[in-house]
């Protein structure tokens, strides 16, 4: 396509296909998702930009709209999203000026943050507090995560084979992807998240004989429905049960 079409495309049109052509396949899906959803609000905030159109007030445009119903932070994560692409136009000659720059991220004021972890006393109330007499449950995965201080993603992905009783160990080598709606296995955050945890006896004790008739290669917390798909999992869920 010559220089002179690129510059009629839609903006919005040419940012999916700037993501498709660098970002499919490069990034984690998880981090590809974040992308697509940038694309979508694209097409409700400037629909019928063409990129001949675009220029630094445009841009300052889309970023005050998006900022209208955004944190300043998740506004400033939607700048960077779409920053590279125009860059990537820009150093292309489908643009001639840059329109990022300088641009002003704005956002709404941040909301009352809950907070994220409790006190020593409180812990050992909600332990105490944990049904576990009924198999695999909600109270169950809440143990293990105050007991080993696991994430959640990782949690979600222990399965049975996890579990080595003769050491009191449980391997992290996996996680959940709890943010897709299919689900499914992916690596940890990091290299050096792969680690071996220590289990207390007691735990170890009372799990055992839970698990030891369940798939082995099978996440223990979430449900396979009969189509064969797993049920999605959000992180909310746990909280409000609490």
């Amino acid at each position: 396509m010559t220089r002179k079409k690129q510059k009629e495309i839609l903006f919005c049109d040419y940012f999916d296909q700037w993501v498709e052509t660098y970002k499919v396949g490069a990034i984690k899906q998880v981090t590809l998702s974040k992308y697509y959803m940038s694309g979508k609000q694209l097409r409700k905030i400037c629909p019928k930009l063409l990129m001949s159109n675009f220029d630094r007030i445009e841009y300052q445009k889309i970023i005050n709209e998006y900022a209208k119903t955004h944190e300043k932070q998740t506004t400033v994560d939607f700048h960077h999203n779409i920053k590279g692409c125009i860059l990537d136009a820009f150093h292309d000659g489908v643009l001639d000026k840059d329109p990022t720059y300088r641009a002003v991220i704005k956002g709404k004021e941040p909301g009352k943050k809950r907070m994220k972890f409790l006190q020593k006393d409180e812990l050992t109330k909600l332990v105490h507090s944990l049904d576990l007499s009924n198999g695999i449950n909600k109270d169950w995965f809440i143990l293990l995560l105050a007991k080993t201080g696991m994430r959640f993603a990782e949690c979600l992905a222990i399965t049975p084979n996890d579990f080595d009783f003769e050491a009191n160990q449980l391997n992290i080598n996996k996680t959940w992807d709890y943010k897709s709606a299919e689900g499914g296995f992916i690596k940890t955050k990091t290299d050096s998240s792969v680690r071996k945890i220590v289990i207390d006896w007691q735990v170890s004790g009372l799990i055992r004989p839970i698990i030891e008739k369940l798939p082995p290669d099978e996440p223990i917390f979430i449900e396979k429905l009969p189509e064969g798909r797993y049920k999605r999992q959000h992180n909310s869920t746990y909280v409000n049960y609490l």
